[in-house]
């Protein structure tokens, strides 16, 4: 049931990676504990990195990771430990809560600041059966990686 108590954990490490990515265009996904997160606009510089980073030079780009299941337990938070970011070129960041893979049926959004260190999208009324969307909006910047993200966790613990 959605009362039970969870946590996943996607870290970069220790993920299985669906491809080496050297680019900061490209659609992959990770898998760890057999679970599949989707990864869009995010560089794994192929697979040498322990983290992704997202944003590009000279180029706007949204670039999002979102659960590839629908997670059974009501969870709500998702804390993303951001190791570095230049906040000044991140338009926004929030999390949409979804009933469907496709995030056609939104029942919660959390927008959060953007900052160095654990940053915690607290959902104000958890469901279970959900599918989880980070997106990090970023607008044009003077070097590419604007927001490095080392790890993901969805919990209600």
């Amino acid at each position: 049931s959605g009362g039970n108590k969870a946590t996943y954990v996607l870290t970069f490490s220790s993920a299985t990676n669906s491809g080496k990515v050297s680019s900061y265009t490209a659609t992959w996904y990770a898998t760890i504990d057999g679970n599949k997160y989707n990864i869009v606009n995010f560089n794994n510089n192929n697979n040498s990195w322990n983290f992704v980073k997202c944003g590009r030079k000279n180029n706007t780009s949204v670039a999002s990771i979102s659960t590839g299941w629908a997670i059974v337990e009501a969870i709500d938070r998702v804390i993303v430990t951001i190791d570095a970011v230049t906040a000044a070129s991140v338009n926004s960041t929030y999390l949409e809560v979804a009933t469907d893979a496709d995030f056609s049926n939104i029942v919660e959004k959390v927008t959060v600041s953007i900052a160095k260190g654990d940053l915690v999208y607290a959902i104000t009324n958890p469901v279970g059966n959900c599918y989880y969307r980070l997106t990090y909006d970023c607008a044009s910047g003077s070097s590419n990686g604007l927001v490095t993200i080392s790890k993901v966790v969805y919990t209600n613990l």
